[in-house]
């Protein structure tokens, strides 16, 4: 066991009884372990459980200390949602799937995933709990974009993966880049330790080149899209897009040919093979679609039924040693989960999207703290960039996603006490700002009503 081993388990073990007693520091350590991975940087620990047992020191501090004056999730639809869609994969899993160990295993890791993010409603109550959350998360996966850059400067134009579990393939990897660059750009701009501003925004850019050098064209498309809604909904559009065309400019001049030569293959996907094979898994998704669309072919069961839609391909794939998937995050869970678990996963996200503008636009009105609207911009950009990726990733499932929607709800909750607290109206759909101030800041989606909130700092 080496030095960075030793490292690593004494802060986990150090923290630990503070996971224990106050559950937020445990939701803290959890999401560090989870993103940055560090057991995976080390020599000899990857295979040390270390998140479940911030997990359970997480719960087990939470059913001790927090339960009674707190709920483990907020009544909000969103987290009815994905209550409900728990229930509809266990049910595909159960009565399609046959819940095999696999299986099991599988869907035990899935409800773990909504498990956080439920409780992330819940722990998350305040502005400064808010930015501690965002600030782990947003270094955590940044610090891979300083070293993608140095991994390049010391080794050349490889393509990069990631550290390991659920962002170890190079696809995952730069979805999850993409999805930390509005949390890194956004907490820059608001952030007042001029150290930390400058070490969010040299992260941000280095995720950016990471990005581009994973040689992922969902990843690439994910951060187009992520930076277009950063673009629109920018107050100063301009300059958004003036900025936006000085990347581009560098990495045109500063990125390796191999990276152009795999991003031109979007336009003449006819001539690349990868991308005609994501077609025809598009396709059989497709024809399980149509033959079993109430609970789907069952929970991670797609690779299983493949070869009664297409033996020879399947057979191929075996003996080249391939993972036949879907390609695709939305048909994946449409095939393997049925109709429900579609509709309401994508209502899951309409609903995110709907509330988080609905919170900016308060917020440039004047009508609720400052600080709400970037929150809120940086959500929906996050969000976006993953619902455009997954057309193209295998990602359903993907922990990242299902935890920043748990922070939008907390951040609905908070905005609804600090607004509350400091006699902010909402506007009514429809109507100017000035016309509705008498109009109360009503909770949505069937949130709770305002409740106290901890220190405004972290």
């Amino acid at each position: 066991m080496g030095l960075r081993d030793v490292l690593v388990l004494a802060i986990v073990f150090g923290c630990l009884p503070a996971a224990f007693r106050r559950p937020y520091v445990g939701l803290l350590l959890f999401s560090w372990l989870g993103y940055m991975r560090v057991q995976d940087l080390a020599w000899s620990i990857g295979h040390w459980r270390l998140s479940f047992l911030v997990a359970a020191a997480l719960f087990g501090g939470f059913f001790l200390f927090e339960w009674g004056r707190r709920r483990l999730w907020l009544p909000d639809l969103r987290c009815r949602l994905m209550l409900l869609l728990l229930g509809i994969v266990g049910l595909s899993a159960l009565l399609v799937a046959g819940m095999n160990g696999f299986i099991f295993g599988q869907y035990v890791q899935f409800a773990k995933i909504l498990a956080v993010a439920l409780i992330t409603t819940s722990l998350v109550d305040s502005r400064g709990r808010m930015r501690g959350l965002l600030l782990v998360i947003g270094l955590s996966l940044g610090f891979f974009g300083l070293k993608g850059g140095l991994f390049v400067v010391l080794r050349g134009g490889e393509i990069l993966r990631g550290p390991g579990g659920f962002i170890q393939d190079n696809n995952d990897f730069s979805l999850a880049l993409v999805m930390a660059i509005p949390l890194l750009v956004y907490g820059a701009l608001g952030e007042k330790d001029r150290r930390l501003r400058w070490l969010m925004w040299g992260t941000a850019a280095g995720c950016v080149g990471t990005i581009a050098l994973t040689h992922s064209r969902g990843g690439f498309l994910a951060l187009a899209a992520a930076g277009a809604v950063m673009v629109w909904n920018s107050r100063q559009r301009m300059l958004g897009i003036a900025l936006g065309l000085v990347a581009c400019l560098v990495l045109l001049f500063s990125l390796p040919q191999s990276v152009w030569e795999r991003l031109s293959t979007i336009k003449e996907y006819q001539l690349d093979s990868s991308a005609m094979a994501r077609l025809k898994a598009w396709g059989i998704a497709a024809r399980m679609i149509k033959d079993q669309p109430v609970l789907g072919v069952g929970f991670w069961n797609f690779q299983v039924a493949y070869p009664r839609y297409d033996p020879a391909t399947a057979l191929l794939g075996v003996q080249e040693g391939r993972s036949i998937v879907a390609h695709n995050s939305y048909l994946q869970i449409w095939a393997e989960c049925g109709t429900p678990a579609i509709l309401t996963y994508l209502l899951l996200f309409f609903v995110s999207f709907f509330d988080l503008r609905r919170l900016r636009r308060t917020s440039d009105a004047g009508l609720l703290p400052p600080w709400i609207g970037p929150t809120a911009r940086a959500f929906e950009a996050s969000l976006a960039g993953f619902m455009v990726g997954a057309v193209f990733l295998n990602r359903a499932h993907f922990d990242l996603a299902y935890h920043l929607v748990g922070a939008a709800v907390a951040l609905s909750a908070i905005a609804r006490a600090e607004g509350a607290a400091q006699g902010a109206r909402a506007p009514a759909p429809g109507f100017p700002a000035a016309e509705v101030r008498a109009a109360p800041l009503r909770p949505v989606f069937g949130a709770a009503p305002p409740r106290p909130r901890g220190s405004p700092t972290w």
